[in-house]
């Protein structure tokens, strides 16, 4: 059995767990787990081959059945060959074409029982799959094999012995689809979580039940089976509502942490000149500030001024005047004797800010420059700056 602290490579083994160590940083179940899917698809639902016919072109479908014909034929019109293979027999017979078929035809063979998956095209009126995804369940002779047959349809039967009985792992609606790279894809995943969840021990819950009957949430352990293997939406739905409700309560709780700790801290005070560059700036302004920005431009100054440490969020909509409120701010700090920095998310951002601070600033700012990580020591030395009093 396995736990969530548990290392990936103690469940997996080495050669997965590098792999998704390599690609996302999983290292533990937990990590594995929490690699939620990015949406649920319904294209790889097994259908028997008689259904092929009533397939609608452009849909995905999953088949099963016998090969009954398998053939190499030239293409007309430029070199090469493709091999034209038949599933089922008429009224009810599908065709599926594969090109660059030498890898293939090994595996396709007359008589063998196989899966084929892919969006359904339309041939002379006859339904076609095109270099559709295959999986070998049984050769000819009636024998099992190894597990034969392209990627994603191979990862889905891979916890499978042999694929025989791989057909078992497609009895399903739908399937998960998760985050994925040339190197690992979203079937490896999902084989990697199946096969971490058939090891699970009981997840603990950390929530009380009253917590949990108040706003209506599923168990930790009900929550991350079922975001991965639920064919249910609801239930899909709830274990979302659920996870998402943990991530919610983490970082209130981070925040209200950290609030704590800053509550016997102190920080240097910032007065509020009466004439200074604070002053100046609100002098040169071509514009009145709002109420709203005067309300907070004072409840900001009241904060400076004193020696607990301000943490605040400033929200309002895009063009309602932070900006402005923002460099008032910095010109309090400045003419309390301290340095002030303005920092933006992007370059595109950064470079903006500076051409405001420089517009607003005026006659203030002697100089002007922004600074990003990958300038040069000597080039940082040169920000916006103001002339003092």
């Amino acid at each position: 059995m396995a736990k969530l602290s548990d290392r990936l490579d103690h469940v997996l083994g080495n050669k997965a767990s590098d792999v998704l160590d390599a690609e996302f940083g999983l290292i533990t179940v937990e990590d594995l787990l929490h690699h939620y899917p990015r949406r649920y698809s319904t294209d790889f639902s097994l259908r028997d081959e008689q259904d092929g016919e009533s397939a609608k072109p452009g849909e995905h479908t999953t088949l099963v059945g016998f090969i009954t014909s398998a053939e190499l034929k030239r293409m007309r019109n430029r070199k090469g060959q493709f091999l034209s293979v038949t599933l089922g027999s008429a009224p009810h017979a599908v065709q599926a074409t594969f090109f660059h078929p030498h890898k293939v035809k090994r595996d396709l063979q007359v008589g063998n029982r196989v899966m084929l998956s892919g969006a359904v095209g339309e041939f002379r009126g006859k339904p076609q799959l095109t270099h559709p995804d295959y999986l070998v369940l049984e050769t000819a002779l009636g024998e099992s094999t190894e597990t034969r047959g392209s990627t994603a349809l191979r990862g889905i039967a891979g916890a499978a012995r042999d694929a025989s009985t791989a057909i078992s792992a497609f009895q399903r609606n739908v399937f998960p689809i998760y985050p994925a790279t040339k190197n690992l894809e979203s079937w490896d995943i999902y084989r990697c979580i199946d096969q971490v969840l058939t090891q699970l021990d009981p997840v603990p819950e950390a929530l009380p039940d009253a917590v949990l009957a108040e706003y209506g949430l599923m168990s930790l352990d009900e929550a991350l089976r079922k975001i991965h293997m639920s064919e249910d939406a609801s239930e899909q739905k709830q274990a979302r509502r659920r996870l998402a409700f943990d991530e919610a309560l983490g970082l209130q709780l981070a925040l209200a942490m950290r609030r704590g700790s800053e509550i016997g801290s102190a920080g240097p005070p910032m007065p509020l000149a009466q004439a200074g560059l604070r002053a100046d700036l609100l002098g040169q302004l071509p514009f009145d500030l709002t109420e709203g920005q005067r309300h907070v431009v004072a409840e900001i100054g009241e904060d400076l001024a004193g020696v607990k440490p301000m943490n605040r969020l400033l929200q309002g909509e895009v063009g309602s005047g932070k900006t402005v409120v923002a460099l008032l701010a910095m010109m309090q700090a400045i003419d309390a004797g301290y340095q002030c920095a303005l920092l933006a998310p992007t370059e595109v951002l950064a470079v903006q800010h500076a051409r405001s601070l420089r517009a607003m600033l005026g006659s203030l700012a002697t100089a002007g420059n922004w600074v990003h990580p990958t300038m040069r020591p000597a080039s940082r030395c040169s920000p916006v700056r103001c002339r003092l009093r």
